[in-house]
């Protein structure tokens, strides 16, 4: 069983991640921690307050 993970800092209009069909609220100090149990990594999508996709990432 693989469990990976990934440490992201998120810029100030960035408010959500959307990781795998999860949605992860950016907090104020903008540090998430992604975890996953597969061994392909999976693919973030870094969200404004509108909900507009602003850029997206493979972890």
């Amino acid at each position: 069983m693989w469990i990976s993970s990934a440490a992201l800092l998120a810029a100030l209009d960035i408010t959500t991640l959307r990781v795998e069909g999860r949605v992860l609220p950016v907090p104020a100090h903008g540090r998430l921690v992604v975890v996953w149990s597969s061994a392909d990594p999976p693919t973030a999508e870094a969200c404004n307050s509108s909900d507009e996709k602003v850029a997206t990432v493979r972890l």
